[in-house]
């Protein structure tokens, strides 16, 4: 009966302890929440550290540069797996037509003492651009009616289009500050230069800051699309013409430059 009784007071007083400490608890909580509130609003807008200090000008320097480096890494990142996913490009597929033939004498549309153009060309097309390339720009040439066929002007351009829709070997993307107002922008790759990028920057370097401007972006442009043959030709023709025809005048340039037809030379 003792130990009943000892056991009852023993219940209230745990009771009795527990409300008490529940009791200060929350008056403790509120009591902070007030105080959070009031700091909150005299405001403090520099982040602590991770030891509770206020974070230096130079902390702060240094996080903002490892965010941004952060950063960069994520783009590039997005920019590479967007490029894997992409649909290769290949202008290694394709065959272009037969040549448009030359009219004869008595043909409509004879070009006069005007060279058939449309003929003349087509041939330089075929050796100078890959399959893909001179299968667009053949079939261009064959689309022409009358006497375009004798307009040099017009039949360049549709080599010029065919070269402009080629898969580009280096994205202008990899090149500081290449646009075609920017004559010798380097690549910004510090490794050793081959393929277009190597051809493009001998020609660059020979043409200087001609007028019009010889740049990266333009020359990286016109030989995407051209086989070895075609580069090898393009960049003949540049060490003689980059400061009065450049590039536009020298795609599909023949091997021979003695030949060069008026239109490119």
């Amino acid at each position: 009966m003792q130990n009943a009784e000892s056991m009852q007071v023993d219940r209230a007083g745990f009771l009795a302890l527990t409300a008490a400490l529940a009791g200060g608890g929350v008056v403790g909580y509120l009591v902070a929440d007030r105080q959070h509130a009031k700091t909150a609003a005299v405001g403090d807008s520099k982040p602590p550290v991770a030891d509770g200090r206020v974070p230096t000008e130079e902390e702060k320097r240094a996080t903002a540069e490892l965010n941004a480096k952060g950063n960069e890494a994520k783009a590039k990142e997005a920019k590479e797996a967007k490029a894997a996913a992409a649909p290769k490009c290949d202008d290694s597929i394709g065959a272009a037509a037969d040549c448009p033939a030359a009219p004869d004498s008595t043909a409509e549309g004879m070009c006069g003492d005007a060279l058939h153009w449309a003929s003349k060309r087509c041939a330089d097309f075929k050796a100078a651009f890959k399959p893909k390339v001179a299968e667009a720009a053949v079939a261009c040439l064959k689309s022409l009616k009358g006497i375009e066929q004798c307009d040099a002007a017009r039949v360049n351009l549709c080599g010029h289009q065919a070269l402009m829709t080629a898969c580009q070997e280096i994205a202008p993307d990899d090149f500081l500050g290449a646009t075609s107002t920017a004559p010798l922008s380097r690549p910004s790759d510090a490794e050793p230069l081959t393929g277009v990028a190597a051809q493009c920057d001998a020609i660059v370097k020979s043409c200087g800051a001609t007028a019009p401007a010889t740049s990266y972006v333009d020359c990286v442009r016109t030989l995407s699309g051209m086989s070895e043959a075609g580069r090898t030709s393009a960049s003949a023709c540049m060490k003689l013409h980059c400061g009065d025809k450049g590039f536009l005048g020298c795609e599909a340039a023949p091997p021979n430059l003695t030949t060069v037809p008026p239109a490119i030379q």
